[in-house]
């Protein structure tokens, strides 16, 4: 079987050149490529025998309890790593000079976001007034031009209303004047 080189014989080898000089790029390159293969074998051999081994409930308990553990230390670590990144820029001055630029700068822009949300707004509501004011000027227009058009109605119908009973009426009045005077006439005339 034939070996691989180990990381360290493969930096060993990438130090020197053909002549003992300093090693080419090509040849850097090729001993960075064996020294990842070597290491792929070895993790893929420890994976293999890792599998092979079954697990007896003690490594089992074990391993749970171990998960147990480096959980809240992990996430305490990340927590830290949060704070400690959140930090970091404002513990030089310059640093805490581009840190206050970058959040004048958002400011800013967040101003600019407010601004034209709020302009947006003021547009729509502004739309929406003066569709509401003409909508109740068209309304307005229409009752008046049905009332004045109900008004001519009636008006009209009065009148013709006037025009074909009033003759009938006063027809009708001269007949009864007519009448009571002749009544009159009879009863003095009997009397």
């Amino acid at each position: 079987m034939a070996t691989t080189p180990t990381h360290s014989q493969a930096s060993q080898a990438s130090q020197a050149g053909p002549n003992g000089t300093a090693p080419s790029t090509e040849a850097k390159q090729a001993a960075k490529s064996q020294a990842t293969q070597a290491k792929r074998k070895s993790q893929t051999a420890a994976r293999k025998s890792a599998q092979a081994v079954p697990e007896t409930r003690s490594s089992q308990l074990a391993g749970v309890a171990e998960t147990a553990v480096l959980v809240p230390v992990g996430a305490t670590l990340e927590a830290r790593d949060a704070v400690v990144e959140a930090i970091s820029p404002w513990t030089t001055r310059t640093g805490a000079e581009k840190e206050l630029k970058r959040v004048r700068r958002d400011v800013r822009k967040f101003e600019r976001r407010g601004d034209k949300a709020v302009r947006g707004l003021r547009q729509s509501y502004k739309r929406v007034l003066r569709e509401v004011r003409k909508r109740r000027t068209q309304t307005t227009k229409v009752v008046k031009r049905n009332r004045t058009q109900a008004e001519r109605v009636v008006k009209q119908n009065r009148q013709r209303v006037e025009k074909t009973v009033k003759p009938q009426v006063t027809r009708f009045q001269r007949t009864v004047l007519d009448q009571t005077k002749d009544v009159r006439d009879r009863v003095t005339s009997l009397v």
